[in-house]
């Protein structure tokens, strides 16, 4: 090799780094544009995922929370405890009699709202009670459910109170939902009585009163069942 002449050959010992800094950058490249065709899905499905996402995270943190206190209160509950895990339970379609929306009467309440929005709330009703057995049935485990009455026991899920909540641009409030809970014997006698409040955000991307209903009545099984898994022994 002459004074002006530079030897363009590659050290052996340097090939391994050499090679692994081609790889990390021809990487890189390939992530970004990946992102790239991603990002108008993403954009496009970003507000159901999150809505998704924390609707779960509430219902994870809800049941964690009863290692410091359940997601219901106690009204009535027989001591000794006579149910089991042999027994069978008949779960009651959701009653909304003598409902109350926000601060009045159901039927007051619809008289202030058109034909179309009085047939959509009678869907939605329809709606939730169908959540409402759906999450029953997804989360209740080794609990039996009777198919048809009578059972061991029954189940009256009725939904007292409704606040329907709104989203504006200045100002929000979440719709909430009361339900109690009675469970008979066989014979009709209370046996154990509780409640639960359910609360789901009404934001940007969860506009539709319909929409947040549903979400409450899901809540709303799913704790059901857990308290019938907890009386149980399960």
């Amino acid at each position: 090799m002459t004074g002006g002449d530079h030897d363009t050959r590659v050290d052996p010992r340097l090939m391994p780094a050499r090679t692994a800094l081609a790889m990390n950058v021809r990487s890189a490249s390939t992530s970004a544009r990946a992102m790239k065709l991603r990002s108008p899905l993403r954009s496009r499905y970003a507000p159901a995922m999150n809505r998704a996402l924390l609707f779960a995270l509430s219902i994870c943190l809800a049941f964690a929370s009863i290692a410091c206190g359940p997601p219901w209160k106690v009204v009535v509950q027989a001591s000794p405890n006579p149910m089991s895990a042999s027994n069978k339970f008949f779960v009651e379609p959701v009653s909304f009699d003598k409902l109350s929306i926000g601060g009045t009467d159901e039927g007051s309440w619809q008289s202030s709202k058109d034909a179309q929005a009085q047939a959509s709330w009678q869907g939605d009703k329809q709606a939730m009670a169908q959540q409402f057995s759906a999450a029953f049935d997804e989360e209740r485990e080794g609990v039996q459910r009777a198919g048809g009455p009578p059972g061991d026991f029954t189940v009256k899920p009725h939904i007292t109170w409704i606040e329907p909540g709104f989203n504006a641009v200045v100002a929000s409030r979440p719709t909430e939902v009361n339900i109690d809970v009675q469970i008979v014997d066989a014979k009709g006698t209370l046996v154990d009585e509780f409640t639960i409040h359910a609360t789901v955000r009404a934001t940007i991307s969860n506009e539709a009163l319909g929409s947040r209903l549903r979400e409450a009545a899901t809540y709303l099984g799913k704790v059901t069942a857990k308290y019938l898994i907890k009386r149980t022994g399960g």
